[in-house]
């Protein structure tokens, strides 16, 4: 009786939480941008420097070549409109490479100018490149 009480409390709590993330989604958006941090903080310093976002956005880059490859086997016509999107952004002069990302992005926006960007550095630069990126800048 008592862990059926215990569980239906969780399962409230747990709806209540859901139900406010729903209602006020900045506290999603917070949740969102711990994740990312700890993904890309490798050495657990609290910091995520040059190295660090290189490795991860290559990472990324791996995953979507990879994608295009699984859909290659699929559809290929989605497969070449993808790689047609991945090369276009390769082109860009401050986003292209993981390298030229880094850069741009610890350049700009590292406001204690200690190279690595701490929490709520990244959380605003990935905010600001979403946005950057959903109104057509690819």
């Amino acid at each position: 009786m008592k862990t059926n009480r215990a569980l239906i409390g969780l399962s409230l709590c747990g709806l209540l939480l859901q139900a406010n993330a729903a209602a006020r989604p900045e506290l999603a958006e917070a949740g969102e941008r711990t994740e990312l941090f700890l993904k890309l903080d490798l050495d657990h310093d609290q910091r995520v420097d040059e190295a660090e976002l290189m490795s991860a956005l290559a990472r990324q880059e791996q995953r979507r070549l990879e994608r295009v490859s699984q859909l290659d086997e699929k559809d290929a016509g989605k497969a070449k409109a993808l790689q047609a999107r991945i090369e276009e952004r390769r082109e860009d002069p401050m986003l292209g490479t993981p390298d030229k990302a880094a850069a741009f992005i610890l350049a700009n926006f590292d406001q204690d100018g200690d190279w690595a960007l701490d929490q709520e550095e990244v959380g605003q630069a990935f905010s600001v490149l979403r946005k950057w990126r959903s109104e057509g800048r690819s």
